[in-house]
Parts: structure tokens; sequence; C-alpha cells
């Protein structure tokens, strides 16, 4: 079994607006797929073993949906013959900061207090 795109190491998946995973998972594998997700070492309520689908000519897409915002996560995929684990998944929201002059200063506090004036 191999992944291909949609599931990795460390990732954050994008939480819906229910706050839950809805996420295409795409790689090569046989027979029937099924997944399993554990949190702190055990099966998370519901995760314990999902079956998913079938791989079509070696190929597999399955959607891991309701996967509740935090983690980390570990998540275990498996087809008739092999299995593949991805470690520390989270579901959230990724933000990107860079570069913003109004950004400036905020590392520098020194635990003042700033008031509006």
């Amino acid at each position: 079994m191999r992944i291909e795109s949609g599931l990795f190491n460390s990732m954050v998946m994008q939480r819906d607006k229910n706050n839950l995973s809805d996420q295409l998972i795409i790689g090569e594998g046989s027979g029937e797929i099924t997944i399993r997700v554990t949190y702190k070492g055990r099966a998370l309520r519901g995760f314990s073993k999902i079956k998913v689908g079938h791989a079509i000519k070696g190929r597999f897409k399955v959607r891991l949906k309701g996967l509740p915002v935090g983690g980390p996560y570990k998540i275990d995929l498996s087809d008739d013959s092999d299995s593949s684990t991805v470690k520390d998944v989270l579901i959230g929201d990724v933000r990107i900061l860079a570069g913003q002059s109004n950004m400036e200063g905020i590392g520098n506090l020194n635990n003042r207090l700033w008031l509006a004036s």
C-alpha cells in the first residue's frame, strides 16, 4: 500500500464549517481499504475500523470524513495485504503571516501593557 496524496506525517487537515475533517486520500493498494484512527494510543470512537472502499486496478480514492478538530491523530490505512501509518495529523486551520510592517514589535513587548490612547 502506498499513499500518494492527501495524507502525510505532521500535516494539518483543514477543518470544515462543522469543525470536522473532509480529506481526499489517493494511493495504490489492493482489495478492500480500511482506516483506523487512534488518539493517545486508543482507537478514536467511530474510527476503530472503517471500511472505506476497494482499490480498483491497484488504485484507490477515499475520503476521511468526520475527524474532530484537534489531534495529534495516528491514522492507519490497510488493504488486503499491506498497511501504511501516518502520525501526528492535526485537524484545524493553518495561517501564514509574513513580512507585514503592522506585525512588527509584537515579540518585543517585554511584558508591557499597551493601552489605546
